[in-house]
Parts: C-alpha cells; sequence; structure tokens
C-alpha cells in the first residue's frame, strides 16, 4: 500500500512539472529591440532608419551611400 501511495506522489509531481507557467500579467510583455551601437550599422540599418528608398541617406564618414551595394 505504501509503494502506490509513493507512485501517486511521483505521478502527481510529474504531472506537474509537464505543465508550462503561465505569466501573472494578462498583457503579454513586448520584446525590446536590441539597438545598435551607431559605428556598426549595416547597409541595410541605415535603410531602415531612414525608413524610405531613396538613392541617397544619411552621409556615412563623409561619403554618400548609394542605394544599392
Amino acid at each position: 500500500m505504501k509503494i502506490k501511495l509513493e507512485l501517486s506522489k511521483w505521478v502527481a509531481q510529474q504531472k506537474k512539472q509537464g505543465q508550462k507557467k503561465t505569466t501573472p500579467r494578462a498583457q503579454p510583455q513586448k520584446k525590446k529591440k536590441r539597438v545598435r551601437k551607431e559605428d556598426n550599422l549595416s547597409f541595410r540599418d541605415i535603410e531602415n532608419l531612414m525608413g524610405s528608398n531613396r538613392a541617397t541617406y544619411g552621409r556615412r564618414h563623409g561619403r554618400v551611400v548609394s542605394k544599392r551595394r
């Protein structure tokens, strides 16, 4: 009888472990966007920041960044 009780306890524990933890907040938290340092911006990042597909964007190190590489 004791073995059966131990087994049922173990089963209950396993079931508990299987359950996913739910976050206490009702609203899901937004993932913060990782902000890159200005030095190592890639061409695509600059394109995104400018928000348009113009031929020239902000000057990078004194030269115009062209539309396509």
